[in-house]
């Protein structure tokens, strides 16, 4: 969606990120490709850490609900700046 958003603020004369700055989520390779700044989430990681986890819950080896946080990252390319006034 925000590579399709980049496009369309492109066709209407919006800078990025002089006018808008624009964030994807997912780190595609569009995303790359358009130098969009995305959120990686490592979905490699996230797929095996849940397959152990069915596993675990199909083998009654753990209980649901249960919570596990897979911290994101910024992944900054064209589309950001930094705001003014920040260092």
């Amino acid at each position: 969606m925000a590579v399709g958003a980049l496009r369309g603020l492109d066709r209407a004369g919006v800078a990025v990120p002089g006018d808008m700055q624009i964030v994807g989520y997912s780190d595609v390779s569009a995303a790359e490709a358009a130098h969009l700044t995305t959120v990686h989430v490592p979905r490699r990681r996230l797929g095996r850490h849940a397959a152990r986890l069915a596993a675990h819950l199909a083998w009654g080896e753990a209980e649901a609900p249960i919570h596990w946080t897979l911290p994101p990252s910024l992944v900054i390319r064209d589309t950001t700046r930094p705001l003014k006034g920040t260092p």
